[in-house]
């Protein structure tokens, strides 16, 4: 961070204003000399394994900030691939879905991984190939493939960045969709042909799946491609051509801040433009026709505002989806500070409430910054101090050796401030956006540095080796900071919760039977002790039970008896005498918060050891142990959202039939275990009939899996040895009452049995 009201800060100044009088002096242009891409690439693979190995440190661990907010992405995320429920806008929250489907596929493709582990890879993935887009967008606009690698090595290791791919959250991906935008953007103009223009209008539709606030980057890029069409030019095209394409414009435009903006909410417009699903595509159909026949008329003018036509059109085609969600907007207008009528622009609380909010934005930059923890340490800003100071030479660069990308760059700076600086709920990753264009001017003034030190004939180059020899070891000195800063600091920093009450879980499992009760409303405290969705996160597939009034815990005859772990706040008193009273042999261990001041307040939690041979065989006491048949099916009723995976059992019991399951079951994921022995060598039919999302597995395999369908039953072929098998079958009972009928059937041995029937 750049310290303010000392001494560094006025050397900063006075090297600021040396940096702008050596920018100034030197020749506006740079040379034409660039790397070789045998010097390029290397380095750029070497960039994206450093990028690599800061992504992968605690690759399936919890940061101690890790909460309900992460949990619920990954669930949703899990509760998709088993259901195939695809969501263009995820209902808790009103997420968009990229970084839900690009975990989905790994998870598709990989379904043996854990939940966390899939998480941070998902984000590692999209980070990586953000970094990648930073090397084409850095190429692209300056041309040289060294401006690319200096911007992919500022971005692979700024904390900021960092931070925000080890969160797990779709925010992430905000540096992603406007680096791919601003690509195709720079593309166009270089080239406005009409693929480049189709290609432009796919990415920034792509851009609205990302994170809500890069919605604001479409008007502004539209609105520069148009200035670009009306004015590169001097020869004006068909006036029917320029009336359809500002006709288009205009009808998207005031639709687009209605939808997806909150603005203008409801406009005439707007409703016109989109009542219903068939006037909307007619609209399309005829501005699209209008477009392709005028772009066939000839004329490079007509064709250049064609295509930019078809390439809103793309825009409009592609982000329907997501603008006729309900929830697209309403977040937006919920946090917005702006003002509902024209003269509260202009009120005094207003102006106040901007300078305040402009004053915190530089400071979340630069100096010191707010929000939530798991996005942010605490009290840092979002650049490190290396990253500032560059910045800073980039600015200054952009005033000293203006030019039309740079001033595009600036603007774009700015604009990626207004989520953070006009909005009432505030966090780091709201100005994450501004990494792409201040990087970026960054990696162009110390590319433009370079060129200098190295041109044809210079006497200087010893100076310019200097220079890399330099940088070399300021990006190792920030590959360092942001390790300490993130991995030492900000891992252990805060700990929320649910992470204290998964960290004593850990410590019990595998060996012993773990039990959780939430604090009950009638009972005062600051937090609710832990989320159902974030413990089945943190422990997936490892059952962890929640404690009831009575709990009977079924065995089979021989299995060995488990020791009970019960963990639990003791402000809840009469729990607390309950179990001293019934297991006066119990072991307990208190454990304290983080934010709690010392040993002598209350303890945050207990964990109490009960050990095995306390633990009657008779229902008397809140644990009991019941021995049963060695064949009856294991069966659980879940609270969590992981569905066909493991997590918080809300009941379990050993029961001689699949069916029926108790009337608490309904809505809620299910599973069963059982043996079952196959009579001989052979092909076995195996079905299962039911209008559940229901997957059986046999002997750990993922064998056969039900979706909603009109048929309600799903059959497969399996060769299956002689002897005992494993069967688990899981299910969502959301239509149904019970597990789906499962058969198994040879017809050779005339062989069939049937569970759940």
């Amino acid at each position: 961070m750049i310290m303010l009201n000392t001494y560094w800060h006025d050397l900063l100044v006075v090297a600021l204003a040396l940096i702008a009088y050596g920018f100034y002096r030197m020749p506006a242009k740079g040379s034409s000399a660039d790397i070789s891409k045998w010097v390029a690439y290397p380095i750029l693979v070497l960039t994206l394994g450093v990028a690599a190995y800061l992504r992968f440190i605690r690759v399936d661990q919890a940061y101690s900030s890790y909460w309900a907010d992460p949990a619920i992405e990954i669930a949703d995320v899990c509760e998709m691939v088993q259901k195939h429920v695809f969501f263009v806008i995820f209902p808790e929250g009103g997420r968009e879905p990229l970084y839900s489907y690009c975990a989905a596929f790994i998870w598709w493709l990989f379904p043996s991984l854990k939940a966390l582990f899939v998480q941070r890879l998902a984000a590692n993935v999209i980070s990586l190939a953000t970094i990648w887009l930073f090397y084409r967008l850095g190429r692209e606009i300056s041309g040289k493939r060294l401006v690319g690698i200096l911007f992919a090595a500022l971005g692979a290791v700024g904390k900021g960045l960092l931070l925000l791919d080890i969160c797990g959250m779709r925010v992430m991906t905000l540096a992603f969709g406007i680096s791919l935008m601003l690509l195709f953007q720079v593309k166009l103009i270089k080239k406005p042909t009409l693929v480049h223009f189709l290609f432009w209008g796919a990415a920034l539709a792509a851009g609205l799946y990302t994170y809500t606030v890069i919605r604001l980057w479409i008007p502004f890029l539209v609105v520069i491609t148009l200035c670009f069409v009306f004015w590169n030019k001097k020869k004006s095209p068909a006036g029917w051509i320029k009336s359809s394409v500002l006709t288009f414009f205009v009808f998207y435009l005031f639709f687009y801040c209605d939808k997806m903006l909150g603005i203008f909410h409801p406009n005439p417009v707007s409703q016109l433009w989109d009542p219903n699903s068939i006037v909307w595509f007619i609209w399309q159909l005829f501005f699209g026709s209008l477009f392709i026949y005028g772009y066939r008329s000839g004329g490079e003018k007509n064709r250049w505002f064609c295509g930019f036509g078809l390439g809103l059109l793309t825009v409009s085609i592609l982000s329907q989806p997501i603008a006729l969600h309900p929830e697209v907007a309403g977040r937006i207008t919920e946090q917005s500070l702006l003002p509902k009528s024209i003269a509260g622009w202009f009120s005094p609380e207003f102006i106040q409430t901007l300078s305040v909010h402009m004053n915190q934005t530089f400071l979340a930059l630069f100096s010191t910054g707010s929000g939530r923890s798991d996005m942010n340490v605490l009290g840092d800003c979002f650049y490190d101090f290396q990253a500032s100071v560059v910045i800073i030479v980039g600015l200054v660069y952009a005033l000293i050796r203006p030019t039309g990308w740079k001033l595009f760059l600036v603007l774009g700076a700015i604009l990626a401030t207004l989520p953070y600086c006009l909005t009432s709920d505030i966090h780091m990753a709201k100005i994450s956006g501004t990494a792409v264009p201040l990087l970026l001017l960054a990696a162009m003034a110390l590319g433009h540095l370079l060129e200098m030190l190295f041109h044809k004939g210079s006497k200087t180059k010893w100076v310019g080796f200097a220079f890399i020899l330099g940088l070399s070891i300021f990006w190792v000195w920030e590959i360092q900071s942001s390790y300490e800063r993130i991995y030492d600091k900000w891992w252990w920093e805060v700990w929320n919760d649910d992470v204290c009450v998964g960290r004593e879980v850990d410590k019990a499992l595998p060996d012993k039977r773990v039990y959780l009760i939430r604090i009950p409303d009638s009972i005062p405290h600051s937090g609710q002790f832990f989320d159902v969705n974030t413990q089945s996160v943190l422990h997936d597939e490892e059952p962890i039970y929640l404690l009831q009034s009575s709990n009977v815990i079924d065995i089979r005859p021989g299995e060995p008896k488990k020791d009970v772990v019960v963990i639990f706040s003791p402000r809840m008193t009469q729990l607390v005498n309950e179990i001293k009273k019934q297991f006066p042999k119990s072991i307990w261990v208190p454990s304290w918060q983080c934010y709690q001041k010392s040993h002598d307040e209350i303890p945050f939690l207990n964990s109490v050891l009960i050990p095995a041979d306390q633990i009657p065989d008779k229902p008397e006491k809140l644990f009991s142990f019941h021995v049963c048949e060695d064949n009856f099916w294991n069966r659980k009723v879940y609270l969590s959202r992981l569905g066909f995976r493991e997590g918080v059992v809300q009941s379990e019991d050993l029961s001689p039939t699949l069916n029926p399951m108790p009337d608490s079951a309904a809505s809620y994921a299910v599973g069963a275990e059982a043996d079952w022995v196959a009579p001989a060598d052979g092909t076995y039919a195996v079905s299962l009939q039911g209008y559940d999302v229901s997957q059986l597995l046999i002997d750990g395999k993922n064998v056969l899996t039900l979706y909603w369908n009109s048929t309600g039953k799903t059959t497969a072929q399996f060769f299956l040895k002689k002897g005992s098998h494993h069967l688990r079958i899981a299910s969502y009972l959301i239509l149904g009452r019970n597990f789906p009928i499962l058969s198994l059937e040879n017809k050779t041995l005339n062989y069939k049995v049937v569970f759940g029937s």
